[in-house]
């Protein structure tokens, strides 16, 4: 167990010497390139590298969290590959003139100038981007009204029979069923009762009648 401990601490060492010696010569080298080269100020010089690296961190991040749906994944590792090669690019460039003292053509110049002016600006769409889908299948599930699918195992739902087609409870009956009704009634039972109760016609209701009397 001490092992492993003292594994896992020299593991967090190295990262952070490696990382941040890393990051302090690219950083440095960028900064260079976007303050002398590309004339931008000091301030927004130091800013280059640290959108760069810091977008890059992102999206490992997201890359390789277990948490996030596979198109954040993808877009993380699409993002982290791009900085990569745009940081590259930029210390490759900047230590190229600067060893060789090369100065490119004006139209090169004004390239660069186009190329690396348009990275703050899709640095910030890509992360906003990111981070919304890292967001949204939450808001999705809460959202998402999912309607159950019918097998062949689940019993159909019953479907409303036409208000025409409910017989009446008192409709129609049996000569015995009638006459043993006209019997629990107190008084006559006449013709018209028949009719009413029993939806009789009048032949079969006049002869009823008789009969209970």
């Amino acid at each position: 167990m001490e092992t492993i401990r003292a594994i896992l601490s020299l593991s967090r060492l190295v990262l952070a010497v490696v990382a941040s010696s890393a990051l302090a010569i690219s950083s440095g080298t960028l900064v260079k390139l976007a303050d002398d080269r590309l004339k931008w100020d000091t301030w927004q010089a130091w800013l280059l590298p640290l959108t760069i690296d810091v977008l890059a961190g992102y999206g490992v991040s997201q890359w390789l969290s277990g948490s996030v749906t596979e198109q954040a994944k993808r877009w993380g590792r699409g993002v982290a590959i791009a900085c990569l090669l745009v940081s590259i690019a930029g210390n490759t460039i900047e230590h190229t003139m600067a060893a060789n003292g090369w100065v490119p053509p004006r139209e090169v110049l004004i390239m660069m100038a186009v190329v690396w002016g348009s990275i703050p600006p899709l640095a910030f769409f890509v992360a906003v981007h990111m981070y919304s889908l890292t967001k949204s299948p939450i808001r999705r599930r809460k959202a998402k009204v999912t309607e159950p699918v019918a097998t062949e195992s689940s019993p159909k739902p019953a479907k409303p029979e036409p208000l025409h087609s409910v017989p009446d409870a008192k409709r129609e009956g049996t000569d015995e069923e009638i006459l043993a009704w006209a019997a629990t009634q107190s008084g006559r039972v006449s013709k018209r009762m028949l009719q009413a109760h029993w939806k009789l016609g009048s032949t079969r209701a006049s002869r009823l009648a008789k009969q209970a009397a």
